[in-house]
């Protein structure tokens, strides 16, 4: 099989945009990491590939669920999600300016929100 089964360029937006809702710098969580800032910007940008370790680690910090994380990363659950393919950067960047200076709570309940609709797309509809 031809590359990774896994998207981490995706994984890496995922940090920076929960990085970001939490306001923290890179330097930041690579202090909380105990890493360099540049293995941050690796990560972040899809360059180095996190083990589960690490990623728990990430999301620990970030109080991100790490099915959230993750979601839409795997390559063969990319076909099956349409919007998760429709997602822009542009559209990223609405929802987080949104979401900006909001609790932690809504924050978590806006993400659990649209994971269920996106996730819920491939459902089969209620019978009667």
């Amino acid at each position: 099989m031809d590359g990774n089964l896994i998207n981490y360029s995706m994984i890496g937006k995922h940090i920076k945009i929960a990085r970001k809702a939490r306001h923290m710098t890179q330097e930041m969580l690579a202090e909380k990491m105990d890493v360099s800032l540049g293995y941050i910007g690796q990560i972040e940008r899809g360059d180095k590939l996190l083990n589960l370790e690490r990623l728990a680690q990430v999301c620990l910090i970030l109080q991100v669920p790490i099915e959230d994380m993750i979601a839409g990363c795997v390559d063969q659950e990319k076909e099956s999600i349409p919007a998760i393919n429709v997602l822009t950067q542009e559209k990223v960047d609405a929802i987080h300016t949104l979401l900006k200076g909001q609790p932690g709570k809504v924050v978590n309940m806006v993400t659990k929100v649209v994971y269920d609709i996106v996730t819920g797309l491939d459902a089969p509809e209620n019978e009667g």
